[in-house]
């Protein structure tokens, strides 16, 4: 093989491993975000949401970060990232429309319950719904302010 081309593939590689992890570490923290927000907003006890939060933004900015690097092209990482923000927003609006019963049932079919979750999706289901609206409209925003960037 030539060097060109060991230097392309190896070069495709690093660029293949950047967007996967930048695009699971942004996945990941938008998706720790959606049950962690309600209850810094609405509770009394913040400590460990606190902690939680901080760590989100941290995944969140490392992904960004990372999607850019191995995009090369602001135009396709701005895309990217669009589409990767409206997975959360479609999975937290299911658990705004489908309501509380819903989810304690799905929960309980494969025996994921506890005394902290069954309360949580009581008291905080119902304003996930803010959330989902936030993410669609950040993730809409992101795929039309890529339209606006040269194709490279």
């Amino acid at each position: 093989m030539k060097l060109k081309t060991k230097k392309k593939l190896a070069r495709f590689a690093e660029n293949g491993v950047f967007h996967f992890i930048g695009k699971f570490l942004y996945f990941f923290g938008l998706t720790t975000l959606i049950p962690v927000l309600p209850i810094v907003i609405f509770s009394p006890v913040k400590k460990l949401a606190d902690t939680a939060i901080l760590v989100s933004i941290l995944f969140i900015a490392i992904g960004v970060v990372l999607e850019f690097v191995a995009r090369k092209s602001p135009r396709k990482a701005l895309r990217s990232l669009g589409y990767s923000t409206l997975f959360p927003a479609a999975v937290a609006f299911i658990f705004a429309i489908f309501g509380k019963k819903f989810i304690i049932a799905l929960l309980l079919k494969f025996h994921v319950t506890s005394y902290f979750i069954v309360p949580w999706i009581q008291e905080y289901v119902p304003t996930v719904i803010f959330i989902a609206i936030a993410y669609a409209l950040i993730g809409f925003a992101l795929i039309g302010s890529s339209f606006f960037w040269k194709k490279k």
